[in-house]
């Protein structure tokens, strides 16, 4: 008589992990997602449409794990469309979303799930990141989170006020979380932010102080997230629809708009440095006109103008700076929060 095989639970956790030509990079990322020490998970790549080994790679996973599953578009969809539709077909119970060149840390699940145990109500749990730049050199590890357990009105103070947690490093409840799409049709550089800011002003959260993953920054990305259609005219738009369904006090929804334009208003200026720094003058006309004519902020644009003239008397001043930072802004982050959290 044979001996019926024990039934495999169903999975807990999916990790949906986003690709497109970088083979290596997610070699990495897949490690790290299937050395969980918490096992019971679904692992899904979904890849957007790369033409190089990227397929092989995933294979030689899926091969001997049957957790790994593969999903290649016909054409290329672009970014946005391949993250939704991976972030659509999740089913399980818990989720979490990587790029590429992520790794997660071998108890991220696990010390999630605990977490969870002890807080059933929450939508998303947040570990601390490592963050390091393309060469492995680390840029920071400071949280700007406080760890703790924060309701719906404290957490969306919190995360207005220090920003969003590390994506990578953070597991979400499915049924708060898949309330909303994390991206709309267009690009926004916002979308991510925003998406934790409207699930925190619905639902309890909790950070943690655990390490979760390694965030890998590459200054081409940062430099890809600067143009000009990352912000305009999108960014603007999602704002008004997420404060428009914000269950809020009017005065709440009112700091909380000034607080977000505030942020925009900082990214498209770094969207106009970055343009000046690689000479697109035609994107640098549109900043200075956005924020004049819709922000409002003439005082800054005359500092802004004032830049550009120091920037067409000394050409490689601007550049050398937003090298500068793009490579240091962790560095300078943390001593920031290490200022303001020693002097509050």
């Amino acid at each position: 008589m044979l001996e019926m095989c024990p039934k495999q639970p169903e999975p807990l956790i999916t990790a949906a992990i986003f690709t497109y030509r970088r083979p290596r990079l997610l070699e990495k990322t897949l490690k790290s997602v299937v050395s969980q020490t918490y096992r019971n998970i679904k692992i899904c790549v979904y890849d957007d449409a790369s033409d190089d080994e990227t397929e092989q790679i995933v294979r030689t996973y899926s091969d001997i794990d049957n957790r790994v599953s593969y999903y290649r578009h016909r054409v290329n969809v672009g970014v946005i469309k391949n993250w939704n539709f991976g972030f659509r077909r999740v089913a399980t119970e818990y989720f979490s979303l990587l790029s590429d060149d992520e790794q997660l840390l071998p108890d991220v699940y696990k010390s999630a799930l605990d977490l969870f145990d002890k807080h059933p109500d929450c939508a998303f749990i947040a570990l601390a990141p490592i963050r390091v730049n393309d060469k492995n050199v680390k840029l920071s590890y400071f949280n700007s989170l406080d760890p703790g357990y924060y309701r719906p009105s404290e957490g969306f103070k919190l995360l207005l006020e220090n920003g969003m947690p590390c994506l990578p490093a953070t597991v979400f409840k499915t049924k708060f979380a898949m309330d909303t799409p994390i991206f709309g049709d267009n690009n926004c550089y916002m979308d991510d932010f925003l998406w934790f800011l409207k699930i925190a002003s619905k639902y309890p959260f909790v950070t943690s102080s655990d390490l979760g993953a390694i965030d890998i920054i590459h200054s081409s990305a940062e430099s890809s997230k600067s143009e000009l259609k990352n912000y305009w005219p999108t960014c603007p738009e999602r704002i008004h629809l997420l404060i428009s369904h914000l269950d809020f006090p009017a005065s709440v929804k009112m700091y909380a708009e000034k607080k977000l334009f505030q942020r925009y208003k900082h990214r498209l200026i770094f969207s106009l440095v970055s343009s000046l720094s690689r000479g697109y003058l035609s994107e640098v006309e549109e900043c200075l006109n956005i924020i004049k004519n819709y922000l409002k902020s003439n005082y800054i644009v005359l500092v802004l103008r004032l830049l550009i003239k120091v920037n067409n008397k000394y050409p490689n001043l601007i550049s050398l700076l937003t090298k500068f930072i793009v490579k240091n802004k962790f560095k300078i982050y943390d001593r920031y929060i290490f200022l303001k959290t020693l002097f509050s």
